[in-house]
């Protein structure tokens, strides 16, 4: 099963900043993932974070995302 985006925190920036939610469980995760090019290579990485329901509700109640 694939988590469903609920809210972009970090429109159009790097890194980028995801209110993602399990369909399943209902369980809400922070997804975060940064790419950063170099000459000999880049350099990507992803972070997925559990949330408590009251994380969660904080930042579905904010209109711009994180303070």
């Amino acid at each position: 099963m694939r988590l469903k985006t609920i809210k972009d925190l970090n429109p159009k920036r790097n890194p980028t900043l995801e209110l993602v939610q399990c369909p399943e469980c209902q369980t809400y995760y922070t997804y975060q993932t940064e790419y950063e090019y170099l000459a000999f290579g880049s350099e990507d990485e992803q972070i997925l974070s559990r949330l408590t329901t009251e994380q969660a509700l904080k930042y579905l109640d904010e209109k711009q995302g994180p303070r």
